[in-house]
């Protein structure tokens, strides 16, 4: 025959005590349940710290969508002032034709020299255009590295948050560890043949 002294795992007020000398038990049966509750209460805060994290994961993983919405956004803007670049260089070119055109006819005085300079007025604010446009692409190509940076931060982030779940997690199953060891259970199929406890002790 086998016979073990129980006791619980944790330190505590016996609550319960379901069994007395001589009842029939089965393995794995709960005999008594010891009083935690500040463990109960630290299951319940590592759960809640559990939550939190879990909410800062989804707050992250909601960041790094936004993110790359900026991305895409700047992607965009890159596409809008390329096409820019390409119509005021166009525009440009064919400003600048019409100015040497003008200062033929001038050189050959078929018009007035204000026309000329009408038209050069015109050609310098081709390219004026042209140059802020260039300037423009420039500005959308770092707003797309910009936005990818944050991207890669908020990923970062996301990877912290899941690491700050598991740590979460695992203080939390440690603490229901302990609460479990509050419940006596029986490690055979047999016979209660002592009891020297009683609730309250």
């Amino acid at each position: 025959f086998e016979s073990a002294d129980l006791y619980a795992g944790a330190s505590g007020y016996l609550k319960t005590q379901s069994v007395d000398i001589g009842d029939r038990v089965q393995k794995g049966q709960v005999l008594a349940q010891v009083d935690v509750p500040d463990l109960e209460k630290q299951v319940q805060q590592d759960r809640a710290q559990v939550e939190a994290a879990n909410a800062r994961v989804a707050q992250m993983n909601a960041v790094v969508t936004a993110s790359l919405a900026d991305v895409d956004a700047a992607k965009a803007e890159v596409t809008r002032a390329t096409a820019a670049i390409a119509s005021t260089h166009a525009t440009s070119v064919f400003r600048g034709k019409q100015f040497r055109r003008m200062q033929d006819l001038f050189a050959s005085r078929s018009i007035d020299e204000r026309l000329v300079d009408e038209k050069e007025d015109e050609k310098d604010a081709a390219e004026a255009a042209e140059n802020e446009a260039h300037a423009t692409l420039a500005k959308a190509n770092t707003l797309v590295a910009a936005a990818n940076a944050k991207v890669e931060k908020a990923r970062s982030d996301v990877l912290n948050a899941q690491a700050e779940v598991k740590v979460a997690q695992a203080a939390m199953d440690k603490a229901q560890v302990l609460v479990d060891f509050a419940a006596v259970k029986s490690p055979y199929t047999g016979v209660i043949t002592y009891r020297a406890y009683f609730p309250g002790d």
